[in-house]
């Protein structure tokens, strides 16, 4: 038994490493070897989700979706049941993001957090990314997750990783 924890812990910790590593997109090449990948605009709670699952042995890989850059070419090479997009709706972006200024302590009128902002983000994210497979990934509508969980995509996770025991 002691042997069985060992293992699952290591394989926590390797998740673990994996998911900082591969946050925010920061290397583009974790999406092939990640077994979830998250997807979404700003402030939809991609880190926190994706931090949790690794908690649950699940490596997880994470893409922002804005205007300014191209999804990387990586995310059209995996089959679209292992991407998940994350939403919010567009009043809950705006309260979100002028917290995370303030946290900055930067104005909550920065264009960030703009409403004109927010719906250009969210139609971008919405579009056809060169193929449909973006789009055929399953999405996940947000509301205030404060002091609950689980995570409303957590329900899908496990039919993507069934080696995964997610609860």
């Amino acid at each position: 038994m002691n042997r069985q924890l060992n293992e699952d812990y290591f394989n926590r910790v390797e998740a673990i490493e994996f998911s900082v590593k591969y946050d925010d997109g920061r290397d583009p090449r974790g999406i092939e070897k990640a077994d979830i990948v998250l997807v979404g605009v700003s402030r939809t709670s991609k880190t926190p989700l994706s931090i949790y699952l690794a908690n649950k042995n699940v490596k997880v890989a994470n893409i922002p979706l804005f205007p300014e850059s191209k999804p990387p070419k990586e995310i059209f090479t995996i089959a679209p049941e292992r991407i998940i997009g994350l939403v919010n709706s567009p009043k809950k972006l705006n309260e979100v993001r002028k917290e995370r200024l303030k946290t900055l302590g930067l104005p909550p009128s920065a264009s960030y957090a703009g409403m004109e902002r927010i719906l250009e983000e969210l139609e971008y994210a919405d579009q056809d990314h060169e193929t449909d497979r973006l789009r055929n990934h399953r999405r996940f509508e947000q509301s205030d997750r404060r002091n609950r969980r689980p995570h409303p995509a957590l329900h899908g996770c496990h039919e993507y990783q069934p080696q995964a025991t997610i609860t």
